[in-house]
């Protein structure tokens, strides 16, 4: 049965990836939170999108050249940009945890993270770079991987996932016709799809047998009841 993600916590409703938004999402009944993750030059990992603050914060400027200190005078419109540490503290193991690794260098921070919380057992990490997550298989070899796919997926995808020890495909809903998704599933993948706002997409997704459903709204709930037992 396929469960939701909240996509950069509850963010149709809530600045993305403020701890708001995930504090909404959890309120909310979703049993996933799927974040983005980037390195402050003091090696904090930070809970943001982009490589740059301006879209998302009062400030401008990279965030591999600020400190967190630096980088936290800056409002999101619901306080500073989090911490992932912080979150952790925060919500703890009640949802799982769909960590995606924007910047490489940030993953070993991420998994020691990941270890020092309990969450071993809750956390996915994913990418879109293959090197990566076959770094993170190398660190800490029983944390799933998921490895993000833009375009429509194809064979060396599929090659590089197995390689990097995936147990997940993502990729964008719209390639997600019955082929594809049989495709994926024959490799012996799980799926994951990006981003789905309206319930009948993500009731049909469902029915041709996606994992996860990756979502901005609290919407595709009503169609996606969460199962009494989900995992990675």
């Amino acid at each position: 049965m396929a469960f939701a993600a909240a996509h950069r916590g509850l963010s149709a409703d809530h600045p993305e990836n403020t701890l708001h938004a995930f504090e909404q999402a959890m309120d909310a009944g979703f049993p996933c939170l799927e974040m983005d993750l980037r390195l402050t030059h003091d090696k904090e990992v930070v809970v943001l999108h982009d490589a740059g603050i301006d879209r998302t914060t009062d400030g401008n400027g990279r965030v591999k050249d600020f400190t967190y200190a630096e980088l936290a005078e800056y409002d999101t419109g619901e306080g500073p940009i989090p911490r992932l540490d912080d979150l952790m503290d925060q919500l703890g193991a009640g949802p799982l945890w769909n960590l995606e690794v924007k910047d490489k260098h940030a993953v070993d921070p991420t998994l020691a993270l990941v270890e020092a919380h309990g969450l071993e057992d809750r956390a996915l990490v994913s990418a879109m770079h293959p090197k990566a997550l076959r770094d993170a298989k190398k660190r800490h070899p029983d944390v799933p991987r998921g490895l993000i796919v833009l375009g429509p997926p194809d064979d060396e995808d599929l090659r590089e996932a197995a390689k990097a020890g995936c147990t997940w495909l993502n990729i964008d809903h719209t390639f997600a016709d019955d082929d594809t998704l049989h495709t994926i599933r024959e490799a012996g993948f799980r799926i994951g799809v990006w981003t789905v706002n309206e319930p009948d997409p993500a009731r049909h997704l469902a029915a041709w047998g996606v994992d996860c459903v990756i979502t901005d709204t609290r919407r595709v709930l009503d169609v996606l009841p969460t199962p009494g037992a989900i995992h990675w």
